[in-house]
C-alpha cells in the first residue's frame, strides 16, 4: 500500500522520464510496470451522486435493450437453423 501510494505521488510530482526511470531502478521494477500498475490517475468528481446514479441507470437500460435485441436475433437464428435441419431431413427421406 505504501509502495503504491509513494510511486503514485512520485509520478504526480516528477514528470521527467529519467526521474521515473531512476525510481523504477531503486524500487526494483520496470518503468512500464510502474506506469501500468502504480500510476493511477484520479480525476476530481464534479458530478453529484444522483447524476452518477442516473448515468448508471441509463447505461443499464441501454444494455438491457441491447440484450433483448440480441436474444430476439438469437431466437430467429435458432428458428432458421431448425427449419434448415428439417429441410435437410426431409430431403434425406425423399431420396431414400
Amino acid at each position: 500500500m505504501f509502495r503504491s501510494s509513494y510511486i503514485t505521488w512520485f509520478y504526480k510530482h516528477n514528470e521527467k522520464y529519467s526521474d521515473r526511470e531512476k525510481l523504477s531502478i531503486q524500487m526494483r521494477h520496470g518503468y512500464e510496470t510502474a506506469s501500468r500498475n502504480y500510476n493511477k490517475i484520479i480525476n476530481n468528481i464534479d458530478e453529484t451522486k444522483e447524476e452518477i446514479e442516473n448515468k448508471i441507470i441509463e447505461e443499464n437500460n441501454k444494455l438491457i435493450e441491447e440484450i433483448n435485441i440480441l436474444k430476439k436475433e438469437n431466437n430467429e437464428l435458432k428458428i432458421e437453423n431448425n427449419e434448415l435441419k428439417n429441410t435437410k431431413l426431409l430431403r434425406g427421406l425423399i431420396i431414400i
